[in-house]
C-alpha cells in the first residue's frame, strides 16, 4: 500500500511539474519580459531592501538579548516563530504557516529528506 502511495504521488509530482514546465516563459518571451524592466534599478532595490532588513534583525536581536526576547519560537504544531524587526517597541515575528498544510497533504514527504528519499531544490525551472 505504501509502495502504491508513493507511486501514485510520484506521478502526480510529475504530472504537475510537466505542467508548469509547459507554462514557464521560454527564452524569447524571457527577453521580451527583460526589455521591458529597468534590470539596474530592480537589482539597486533587491539591494536597498536586503540591506535594509538585515540591519532591522541585527537590531531586533540586539534589542532582544537586552529585553530577554526569545528569537526563535517553535510551536506544538511545528511551526516556527522568528523575530525579524522591532516595530514601536515590539517584537514583529515570521512564522511559517505551510508545516501543518504540508503535513496534512502528506507534501512533506516530497521535501528534502522526506519518506521517499527525492531532492527537488532548484532543478533550474522557472515558476
Amino acid at each position: 500500500m505504501k509502495k502504491q502511495f508513493q507511486l501514485i504521488l510520484i506521478t502526480l509530482l510529475l504530472t504537475n511539474l510537466t505542467l508548469i514546465q509547459s507554462q514557464a516563459q521560454n527564452e524569447k518571451q524571457k527577453d521580451q519580459i527583460r526589455s521591458k524592466c529597468n534590470l539596474t534599478r530592480l537589482a539597486s532595490l533587491e539591494q536597498e531592501f536586503f540591506q535594509k532588513s538585515r540591519n532591522e534583525k541585527q537590531l531586533a536581536l540586539q534589542i532582544a538579548r537586552q529585553r530577554g526576547w526569545e528569537t526563535r519560537i517553535t510551536k506544538p504544531d511545528g511551526s516556527v516563530m522568528e523575530l525579524q524587526r522591532v516595530v514601536d517597541g515590539k517584537p514583529s515575528y515570521y512564522t511559517t504557516t505551510s508545516y501543518v498544510a504540508a503535513r496534512s497533504t502528506r507534501t512533506d514527504h516530497l521535501h528534502n529528506g522526506g519518506t521517499l528519499g527525492l531532492n527537488l531544490m532548484e532543478n533550474g525551472m522557472t515558476v
